[in-house]
């Protein structure tokens, strides 16, 4: 397996709520990360506007499909989506971090299939276990969990429900609130954040009993 480093950073993300004013965002980041896989990105909001009232705190945990090109110094769609959505004044959160259940990077659908399909079984297995653990760190820490990993393409769909049912199966998840941002789609995948999440909307609870009763008729 790739070896792990652990970094930090700076970036700034740009996110325009109404098409007039752009709210220019500075955050400071942690990343554990490889060559081709990333575990962890954190962002803490380095300036805060006087105006605005912080959220006494509270910690998100974002939990995704796979991470695109994000790192602690280098935004991608999804991340300035993350940015808009927790720092719109409905919310107003500074910190979040964001998890996936598969670590590997690729930027478009097509190379996530590719970079998946190319690892051997025992390489999934020891990247899955790298990444479960780093998730299970990340949810001990953060009060709040809010799921988004889409739809399964384009991977196989039995083994990407096995993924989603193994992480809803965690012991750190079942004691805790889950929530998703809008309706969930098909068969109850909670949206992704990119083009599905409006910055306005709440976050609501998420059924994990429903979805894991969905996911064990399926494959018994």
């Amino acid at each position: 397996m790739e070896k792990i480093e652990h970094k930090r950073g700076s970036v700034t993300l740009n996110v325009n709520y109404n098409h007039t004013t752009t709210h220019s965002l500075e955050y400071n980041t942690y990343c554990e990360l490889s060559t081709n896989f990333r575990y962890i990105l954190r962002l803490n909001l380095n300036k805060v506007n006087k105006n605005r009232v912080n959220n006494n705190g509270e910690t998100i945990i974002f939990i995704l499909k796979n991470p695109s090109d994000a790192d602690c110094n280098t935004k991608d769609k999804t991340l300035t989506r993350l940015a808009g959505w927790t720092y719109h004044p409905i919310k107003n959160i500074h910190n979040f971090t964001i998890c996936n259940l598969f670590p590997i990077k690729a930027k478009k659908s097509y190379e996530l299939k590719k970079n998946w399909l190319n690892l051997t079984e025992e390489e999934k297995k020891s990247i899955l276990e790298e990444n479960d653990f780093k998730i299970k760190q990340c949810l001990i820490k953060h009060e709040k969990i809010i799921l988004g990993w889409g739809e399964h393409k384009p991977l196989h769909k039995k083994e990407y429900d096995a993924r989603v049912k193994k992480v809803l199966e965690f012991e750190e998840i079942k004691k805790e609130e889950l929530f998703k941002v809008g309706k969930c789609l098909k068969e109850e995948y909670p949206k992704h954040p990119l083009g599905m999440w409006s910055y306005k909307t709440e976050k609501e609870n998420f059924d994990r009993e429903k979805a894991l009763a969905q996911l064990n008729g399926k494959y018994n």
